[in-house]
């Protein structure tokens, strides 16, 4: 069907809209971000005035022969349709179309995800598709360069809860997953990573010495665990449980090191699920981390876990494209605290280690990082600064701002302006775009500072190349 509108004159002889094809991705193409990077071509008689995609403007740098766009995409099956213009007026609103699926691998088959990626807040928010959220009691958040902002539990009362409902609480086969750091034996004193149930219930991961052992329970009330070396040396750590219906297999950072036949009447009961704390009672609390508890509604393959360890952050939207990326500030305080500091991957703060960027003394600044090719930018993640353990600096108002050719003379996007504190819990704060912004530099810009001056720890990066 010709969908041209046509509004030249007889006198221009060019009455045909621009012709366009998309090159990528693919027609039935399935992915597995909800971020996509169109790319194509497009050719006229006359010259080309606009491309957009679902409505999202192309951008080109040869007068449209080829273009991108990024767009955002929905769960199931996208359109996505071509519109080309030139400068008569002709246009045509379906010059080329496909069709692509999304489908969100990082929520597909899970019951329950709990990556600790808020702020702050007492609500630990389940990221899979059953929305069982958690209460957590005195629960920080605390940066890490591998997996994001994590739960800080203190040994003292901090512990995180959910009610026990069909997910947490699977009848056929299933797994989970977690990542967790322990500076340390715990002596004598037993402390817990995971409970559901009571004594060892459903399932659970108890500390004991320098050892971590994972129960369950049957019906008859006998335990079966599997112990095994617990690695608290200060540094993450991934654990898998996977049971089958007869067993369970446990892993640690990726390799089997243990299984138990359980048989398949393993005991339920309505005892809640909690982390880092006794399920029954308020005891046995964990000192360290834990981060993205994970519940599968099926059991895992050796290979299946594997990938996780090796993937590091579920939902992750990509990874870290700041780390590639070229840095330059407008002021520093002196050499030791240089703009490449916020890009360096380490998220620590010590009086020694140097590893942010901050203001000479009453001066606010920006620091900026420009990468080599440009990128659908999709979220920004950063961490503030307190000047290591003298609490005396950092970004008290701030803006993100996104340039796709690092001129900053009107073309740059805000992305996000917020503000910021000194305080004791280092965590991420993340700005989240709904529609992903061509860019190739952007600068994180400080207009008002606590303390002495302004500072940054870390900027992250997350887009589509």
């Amino acid at each position: 069907k010709d969908t041209d509108t046509d509004t030249d004159t007889d006198a221009d002889p060019d009455l045909d809209a621009p012709t366009g094809r998309i090159h990528s991705p693919n027609d039935g193409d399935v992915l597995s971000i909800p971020y996509v990077k169109v790319t194509g071509t497009a050719l006229d008689d006359s010259e080309i005035a606009a491309i957009s995609v679902n409505g999202v403007a192309a951008t080109s740098r040869n007068s449209f022969a080829t273009w991108t766009a990024y767009l955002p995409l929905s769960e199931g099956t996208n359109d996505l349709i071509l519109t080309t213009k030139d400068v008569h007026g002709n246009s045509d609103s379906t010059a080329d179309r496909i069709q692509v699926d999304f489908i969100d691998s990082c929520v597909e088959g899970v019951a329950a995800l709990y990556t600790f990626s808020e702020y702050s807040g007492n609500t630990i928010a389940d990221r899979s598709k059953n929305g069982n959220a958690m209460r957590g009691i005195s629960v920080d958040r605390v940066a890490s360069e591998k997996l994001g902002n994590m739960g800080n539990f203190d040994g003292r009362n901090a512990y995180a809860y959910v009610a026990s409902n069909s997910a947490n609480d699977p009848k056929g086969a299933f797994a989970f997953d977690l990542w967790y750091s322990h500076d340390g034996s715990t002596g004598n004193d037993w402390e817990v990573l995971v409970n559901k149930g009571e004594s060892w219930g459903t399932y659970s991961v108890f500390a004991n010495g320098s050892n971590l052992y994972v129960g369950m329970t049957d019906e008859e009330g006998e335990t079966y665990y599997v112990g095994f070396n617990g690695q608290f040396d200060g540094d993450l750590h991934h654990v898998a449980v996977s049971y089958d219906e007869q067993s369970f297999t446990v892993y640690s950072d990726g390799k089997a090191v243990g299984s138990e036949e359980v048989g398949d009447a393993i005991w339920h009961d309505e005892t809640e699920l909690r982390l880092g704390s006794y399920a029954l009672y308020v005891t046995a609390l964990w000192e360290g981390e834990i981060d993205q508890f994970r519940l599968w509604e099926d059991a895992l393959s050796a290979s299946d876990v594997t990938t996780l360890y090796k993937a590091g952050e579920a939902c992750a939207i990509s990874d870290n494209l700041a780390s590639g990326g070229v840095t330059k500030s407008d002021v520093t305080l002196n050499q030791a605290y240089r703009a490449d500091k916020v890009i360096d991957g380490d998220v620590s703060e010590t009086s020694s280690s140097y590893s942010y960027w901050l203001t000479p003394d009453y001066t606010n600044g920006y620091v900026q990082v420009a990468l080599t090719d440009r990128f659908g930018l999709a979220q920004v993640r950063f961490l503030n600064t307190h000047n290591a353990n003298f609490y005396d600096r950092a970004f008290a108002k701030y803006t993100v701002w996104a340039s796709s050719n690092g001129a900053f003379a009107g073309e740059q996007v805000e992305l996000g302006k917020g503000t910021g504190t000194i305080e004791n819990t280092g965590a991420f704060t993340t700005i989240t775009l709904t529609d992903p912004v061509e860019t190739k530099v952007v600068r994180f810009e400080i207009t008002d500072y606590d303390g002495y001056g302004a500072g940054l720890n870390e900027l992250q990066f997350f887009g589509v190349e």
